[in-house]
């Protein structure tokens, strides 16, 4: 695969190429292809179960082993050991429902780009009912499980206050993966997951670890809603975008839910380049952006703002992981 950053035209040939790509994984993640080759399996046995052409499936999986998903021997075709905990089915990391709920809306209205910019298509084209919550949330669980608190947690470890740290609260939590792994890591946390009441719901209903974590149902725009503490940890990630008109207002009301001496953490993409950069954030974003929900935080908006809620001793550190580059940034109450 070229690298876009090269040359303009490995730009262009990338392109070409990415649809191919998608199209391909989504169709291995339908028909259960790889799956189907969880061991070593030659294609014509693939598609015998599938019901499919064999000659075209032996170029599919070559295809599959180009992009590293699969690789081969004498013939037969496996799910490479690193790949295979985010392909296959009966792993509790699974990304299946996560790839199509991300490309549900990053991919939203592609189709119909002219009339976007021509103002002509609303800022949501469908109504996003409780089905499609739950298939968000659902895959949002998967994502936190399957990678994101593997880069998560560690912010979180490294704190200097961790160790004294008793009093956990996740806003926006999304899932209480998170919640359950600050229990293992250490088992005299108390933790509270804040979420909107559809999120907690359907977090109760799929059932949380041994040590289940504090259910609070509300909106971090409603101080009335938020949890009254005081809490050691505040964790924020990738959940403070719609904070109405002040995101220095909603951050001075969490702030006074933090012990003295508390901290509020950050876990945010940080647009720089005047928003052109890092590609990821950019262009993965471009069509919620360009549907009404331009909402990712520039360069410094997150520190700025942690500093006229009052909170001090601030730090920030980017953080690289798998699904993008993110700003780490931390303030403590007085």
């Amino acid at each position: 695969m070229s690298d876009p950053q090269s040359h303009p035209v490995g730009t262009l040939f990338d392109l070409i190429e990415g649809p191919i790509r998608f199209h391909l994984v989504d169709w291995a993640f339908r028909v259960g292809i790889f799956d189907a080759c969880a061991s070593a399996t030659r294609p014509e046995t693939v598609a015998e179960a599938k019901g499919l052409d064999p000659p075209r499936i032996g170029i599919a999986l070559r295809a599959l082993t180009a992009l590293g998903l699969l690789q081969q021997s004498d013939g037969a075709f496996q799910v490479t050991p690193v790949a295979a905990a985010y392909l296959l089915a009966g792993s509790d990391r699974c990304l299946a429902a996560t790839f199509a709920s991300l490309a549900e809306t990053r991919h939203r209205a592609l189709d119909r780009l002219d009339a976007v910019f021509a103002a002509a298509v609303d800022r949501l084209d469908h109504p996003l009912d409780e089905r499609h919550w739950h298939r968000a949330q659902t895959a949002l669980q998967a994502f936190h499980a399957a990678i994101a608190v593997d880069h998560k947690l560690p912010c979180l470890m490294a704190l200097a206050e961790w160790p004294g740290a008793t009093r956990f609260l996740d806003v926006g939590a999304g899932s209480a993966v998170l919640a359950e792994q600050i229990a293992v890591a250490k088992p005299e946390a108390c933790v509270t997951v804040f979420d909107l009441p559809r999120t907690i719901r359907q977090i109760e209903a799929q059932g949380t670890g041994a040590k289940a974590p504090q259910l609070a149902p509300g909106d971090y725009t409603d101080p009335a809603t938020l949890p009254e503490g005081p809490f050691d940890v505040i964790w924020a990630s990738m959940s403070l975008y719609f904070h109405g008109s002040s995101l220095a207002a909603v951050l001075s009301n969490l702030a006074k839910r933090l012990a003295p001496g508390g901290v509020f953490l950050s876990f945010h993409e940080d647009l720089q380049g005047g928003r052109t950069a890092p590609q990821e954030h950019v262009v993965g974003r471009l069509m919620p952006a360009l549907l009404g929900q331009d909402v990712s935080f520039a360069d410094g908006e997150m520190a700025a703002a942690m500093a006229a809620a009052g909170l001090t001793g601030l730090t920030s550190e980017y953080r690289q992981t798998p699904f993008g580059c993110y700003r780490l940034d931390a303030g403590r109450a007085r």
